[in-house]
């Protein structure tokens, strides 16, 4: 799956608004094969997320970003004690068109 341009985009907004910070970077390898994919493995991640924290997630959105994020951790992308914001965008709404994939 190509990223569309993506970083190029982001990349060209930042300059726009006086952002040269360059610390920033889009990874692509977590979209399960696309808008609205899901995959055994996701779907398991989602629902142990949900046991153990009590936060709902959809598999569209925060549920792939989540997954993302915890990979990234377990490879030791971030450094120790480093900060990590993930933003929960809403959109459960979602979650009745997945209803049979649980």
């Amino acid at each position: 799956m190509g990223n569309f341009s993506l970083s190029a985009d982001v990349h060209q907004m930042l300059k726009n608004k006086s952002c040269h910070n360059k610390s920033w970077s889009i990874k692509l390898d977590y979209h399960f094969g696309g808008f609205a994919k899901v995959s055994p493995v996701l779907l398991d991640f989602i629902g142990n997320f949900e046991q153990r924290h009590s936060i709902k997630l959809e598999p569209i959105y925060t549920g792939k970003m989540l997954y993302g994020i915890y990979a990234l951790i377990k490879q030791g992308f971030f450094k120790p004690g480093q900060k990590i914001i993930a933003v929960h965008t809403g959109g459960l709404q979602g979650n009745r068109g997945f209803s049979a994939l649980k």
